[in-house]
């Protein structure tokens, strides 16, 4: 089975939803900052843990200059969601 996926969009450059995206995972469990490590992890070109201060992965989410994946996390062990944000103007 592969791994799953989420190919995250939003209309709007403008406005950055991830703050209000993390209140709605987090209310079933889903959390951006790895229990742990009290980081976000990105992951880099080769698909290495990159880890990234939370505050700073909104601001570059809201840029919008390049795509971003991320992890969400249940628990330490266990990375629920990987989610990659386009660019501004790529699908």
């Amino acid at each position: 089975m592969s791994d799953g996926y989420v190919r995250w969009y939003q209309e709007s450059a403008a406005t950055s939803v991830i703050a209000e995206q993390a209140e709605v995972f987090a209310a079933y469990g889903l959390r951006l900052v790895h229990p742990v490590r009290g980081a976000a992890v990105v992951l880099d070109v080769e698909g290495d843990d990159v880890l990234m201060d939370p505050e700073e992965l909104c601001r570059l989410l809201g840029l919008r200059i390049a795509s971003i994946t991320m992890n969400w996390w249940f628990s330490a062990d266990i990375d629920a969601l990987r989610c990659r944000t386009p660019r501004a103007g790529r699908s």
